[in-house]
């Protein structure tokens, strides 16, 4: 391999290398965070829990008819999506939130 097209190789992939940095997002990227709730899916879209309601939200069945797939997004740092969530699962499948 020549030297030129070492150096070029060598600052493609710099290039790439932080290009990809992890832990950097857009400022408008949000993440959809999803869960599965074994119950069916117009069960749960008919009973959404209102903090649920608050946030962008897709349902879909759950593959291998296991339920209904709940994605959800918002506003809020991904940390609080994820409580909603499981705290909806909570009141879609037992009826009340244990802790």
């Amino acid at each position: 391999m020549s030297r030129i097209a070492l150096v070029a190789a060598v600052v493609a992939a710099a290039g790439i290398m932080t290009a990809r940095r992890p832990g950097r997002r857009r400022a408008d990227t949000r993440s959809w965070h999803s869960m599965t709730v074994y119950r069916t899916l117009d069960d749960v879209s008919a009973n959404l829990p209102d903090q649920l309601c608050r946030l962008e939200v897709q349902l879909t069945p759950a593959p291998g008819g296991r339920g209904a797939e709940i994605r959800a997004r918002g506003d809020r740092p991904d940390a609080e999506v994820r409580r909603i969530l499981r705290l909806s699962r909570s009141l879609l499948e037992v009826g009340e939130v244990r802790r």
